[in-house]
């Protein structure tokens, strides 16, 4: 098991398939998480947030504009993570299949315990007792029916097919079609489960890739055309409205020296003496 701290103003990383689960809390700030099956937003600002990434998921984090993070957690084998959580839930439970954010600050409170129990050196009986009952809070109820409910399917056709389009302009009949849903049906399943509608989360979508496609030293203009904008001036629109800056600002203050050497262009050489 390893453990891990992290609190930085503004990052951007990616994590490829391995067998491990990681099992955090974001304590303060906010981040997105972007994995092929969907884009989560964890808002800490009020509460902490527990977070669980499972084994064999490729992902994309990103912190938002203006809200630093403060995250901490355990990478476990999967096998490990699955014993934990039948001891638990006191039922044999399949394992998570797609990342969860989860509001429980009783949980998160407890699962803090347990990081500072292991981190400290306590022996297994304070450490595992802290991580068993923070477990048995979040999926106590899943044996009989009570614990986290799973996404409606048209819901989940709808978003993943958002993803791997999230430059074109997709029409709601289209997505409603791909959904198996009529569109007054898919709007209000989406929202319900998204909490906004297909629109809302496709432009949140594309603002989020923008913020690692910025990093790369993609100009704005480049990202505008590459994920649908009409044009430039409607992106920077956007991220303004979203993030409270500006593409160019939001880079020059946080992206690495590269990046935004690429945006500001070459330098004039210096003058030369008489």
């Amino acid at each position: 098991m390893q453990l891990f701290r992290s609190s930085a103003r503004s990052f951007a990383t990616e994590g490829a398939e391995s067998a491990r689960i990681l099992v955090g809390v974001l304590r303060r700030g906010m981040v997105r998480t972007e994995t092929p099956g969907g884009l989560l937003v964890s808002d800490a600002r009020e509460s902490p947030r527990v977070w669980i990434m499972p084994a064999h998921t490729t992902y994309a984090v990103t912190a938002i504009p203006g809200h630093a993070p403060e995250n901490l957690g355990a990478s476990m084998d999967a096998r490990v993570f699955s014993h934990y959580l039948e001891e638990a839930a006191a039922a044999r439970l399949s394992l998570p299949e797609a990342p969860l954010v989860l509001a429980d600050p009783v949980a998160a409170l407890g699962l803090q315990a347990f990081h500072q129990s292991l981190w400290s050196g306590a022996g297994s009986l304070e450490w595992e007792s802290w991580l068993v009952t923070s477990l048995r809070r979040l999926f106590g109820g899943a044996a009989d029916g009570k614990g986290l409910l799973s996404e409606p399917r048209g819901v989940a056709l709808a978003r993943e097919y958002l993803h791997a389009h999230s430059g074109e302009q997709v029409s709601l009949d289209k997505l409603a079609a791909v959904a198996g849903l009529s569109k007054y049906h898919l709007v209000r399943a989406f929202r319900a489960a998204m909490g906004m509608p297909p629109h809302a989360y496709q432009l949140r979508l594309r603002l989020t890739r923008s913020l690692f496609l910025l990093r790369q030293g993609q100009s704005p203009s480049a990202i505008a055309y590459e994920l649908g904008f009409a044009d430039q001036s409607h992106y920077t629109r956007a991220f303004r409205a979203e993030f409270g800056t500006t593409p160019g600002a939001w880079l020059r203050a946080l992206a690495p020296p590269r990046a935004r050497a690429r945006l500001e262009g070459p330098r004039a050489p210096a003058p030369t003496g008489a």
